[in-house]
């Protein structure tokens, strides 16, 4: 993995979309791993919904990492149909599928 995009600890769900979009427009971009953490500004469910869309938009494999346990399952939980696998860490992933 090449270039990480951080977008910063008080990022809410707009800038995950706009992140998300920047890196899909770029011909370089293969794919998108997105780590959602719990913060004071985290918006799990609404963040799970802008990378549903990305992933709608945009031919790319997407991987979403919703970490923190039960503060973050709304997120997964809201991309139902969307995210493929759901398990408990240490064998938790969930990951977009493409459309």
């Amino acid at each position: 993995m090449l270039n990480p995009v951080d977008v910063l600890g008080d990022a809410r769900a707009d800038r995950y979309a706009r992140a998300a979009e920047i890196l899909a427009r770029d011909p370089e971009t293969d794919g998108i791993v997105a780590i959602v953490c719990p913060t004071a500004t985290a918006e799990p469910e609404k963040t799970a919904q802008v990378l549903a869309k990305a992933v709608e938009r945009f031919d790319l494999p997407l991987t979403a990492a919703f970490m923190g346990g039960e503060a973050m399952e709304a997120g997964p939980a809201r991309g139902r149909g969307v995210f493929g696998s759901r398990s408990p860490f240490p064998r938790r992933s969930r990951t977009l599928r493409r459309p």
